[in-house]
Formats: structure tokens, C-alpha cells, sequence
């Protein structure tokens, strides 16, 4: 463990908001950080590997990428868990105006908030701020760990703008699979009424399929009727206009122009088959 604090004296200046420690720290599998109640706002980000953070009896996983945060008055109880160790670096404030400043950037609850990798070259300046004691170190220091409290609430922001990318697009694919499992089999279903189902317009339907399956709808759904017809041809002795019923075609001569393109055979060739 390395850790930075100011020599125990009193300040040298008032400031509202100051830098109170630095620190990088390596804990081992099964080994927990000293639990205490904490007096200074704390912020705690993860580098590698895993750590969990317990809080009023809830267990929170601190990963790469993440940033927990504590105020003052919690009891501060990080644990390492898991089987490899976890490195994380941490920084606090202490002041009147430490709290507030927190909050304002988006971190307004003892809790684990997603963020981006660790930017090490701030932490060393932050170090380095500590390093050297003298008259005007703490507000150096306190410049520097603000830039810092600045990068989090950044690497925040942006780590939930691409979460809030990721779930829609989520929701779209199960949507989309769901009505499709649905409705496939039934002549009459096209892009239409599948867009529709969906809740969107024809052509904002078609560019968000194609860019999640990397094929139209339309395609889409042929390949799903055909793999789903030539399952039915080898495994059971339904007749071909059946099956070709059965899988979403009202035309058996589209239905077999449509076998022959996938497999170069007919229905009944491709059934009669090796």
C-alpha cells in the first residue's frame, strides 16, 4: 500500500474544499481494508481486479471501471472477495464544501457508479502534490484532485450515456426476436406488420434490424422460414403444400422457388436426399 496525507498539524490555509489523502493499494484475496466509520468524503477507483463494497448490509461488486464512493459519517467496509487481488487507487476530501462538491458532480449516494479506466497520470500528479510539502502544497494538491473529482464525474456521464445506448438496443433484439418467434409461421407477416408490432415507422424499423443482425427483416425472416421448412421436410412425411403453409408461405410455388435457391434442390429432392 502507498498512501499520502498532509503532516497531522493544523492547516495551513482555510480552504473550503481540500485534498486530504492519496493513496494506491493492493489487497490481497480475502483480505478487507480497515473498517471504520469515516469522517472525510472518500473516493475509491477500481483498476483491476474485484472488490466488493458493503453498505448497510448490501453488497456492491467495485470491478474495473467502476468508482465507489463514501461520505462522511459511513462506515467504510471494502473487502476483496475473490480469488485474484484488487488494485484500486482512492483519494479524499475533507471541508464544509466537500460534500456538496460531490454531489454536484452526480455522485449523491454512498454507492458504486460506473466510469472509465483509471487515469493514472492524474493520480501521479496527485502524488506528486503530496510529495512536496510546503507552503502552497495543499492547494496544489486540492487543484489536482479536483481535476481528478472532474475525470470520474466525466468517465460517469460517459459510461452511462453508453449504457443507456446498449439497453435500447437490448430491448429492441428481444423485442424484434419475441414477435418475430410469434408470428413467422403466419402467411401474411412481412416487414408491415412486423415494424408495426415493434411500434416504429417501416424504413427507422429497417435500419435498426439491420445494423443489430447484420440482415433486412425481410431476409431475416425468409432464412428463419426456410430453416424452420427444411426441418419439417427431413423430419416428418407432411405434405409439401403443408409445409409450406405451415411455414409462412400461401404460395407453394414461391415456397419451392425459395427451397431450391437455399439448397439447389426441390422440396421433394431436398427431402428424398441423403
Amino acid at each position: 500500500m502507498i498512501s499520502y496525507s498532509w503532516p497531522h498539524r493544523a492547516p495551513l490555509h482555510q480552504l473550503a474544499v481540500r485534498a486530504r489523502t492519496v493513496g494506491h493499494y493492493r489487497l490481497g484475496p480475502g483480505r478487507a481494508d480497515h473498517v471504520r466509520t469515516i469522517h472525510f468524503t472518500k473516493l475509491l477507483w477500481s483498476v483491476s481486479g474485484t472488490g466488493t463494497m458493503i453498505s448497510h448490509g448490501k453488497k456492491s461488486p467495485i470491478g474495473p471501471n467502476t468508482l465507489a464512493v463514501h461520505f462522511p459519517g459511513d462506515l467504510h467496509h471494502v473487502v476483496n472477495e475473490g480469488a485474484e487481488p484488487w488494485e484500486h487507487c482512492w483519494w479524499t476530501f475533507d471541508g464544509e464544501l466537500a460534500v456538496p462538491l460531490v454531489h454536484s458532480l452526480g455522485f449523491t449516494a454512498t454507492a458504486v457508479y460506473p466510469a472509465r479506466p483509471v487515469p493514472e497520470q492524474l493520480f501521479k500528479k496527485l502524488v506528486e502534490a503530496f510529495s512536496h510539502v510546503d507552503g502552497t502544497s495543499e492547494i496544489r494538491a486540492t487543484a489536482v484532485a479536483f481535476e481528478l473529482l472532474s475525470a470520474a464525474a466525466e468517465a460517469k456521464w460517459l459510461a452511462s450515456q453508453m449504457q443507456a445506448r446498449v439497453e435500447p438496443s437490448e430491448e429492441f433484439r428481444k423485442s424484434a426476436l419475441a414477435i418475430l418467434q410469434q408470428s413467422w409461421s403466419r402467411p401474411g407477416f412481412g416487414v408491415d406488420e412486423f415494424a408495426d408490432a415493434v411500434g416504429m415507422h417501416r424504413s427507422t424499423f429497417s435500419r435498426r434490424f439491420r445494423a443489430m443482425f447484420g440482415l433486412s427483416p425481410s431476409s431475416y425472416l425468409q432464412r428463419w422460414r426456410v430453416k424452420n421448412a427444411l426441418i419439417e421436410l427431413k423430419s416428418t412425411q407432411t405434405p409439401v403444400h403443408d409445409i409450406a403453409r405451415n411455414c409462412g408461405w400461401d404460395d407453394p410455388g414461391y415456397f419451392a422457388r425459395c427451397i431450391r435457391k437455399a439448397t439447389g434442390l426441390s422440396p421433394l429432392q431436398f427431402r428424398n436426399s441423403p
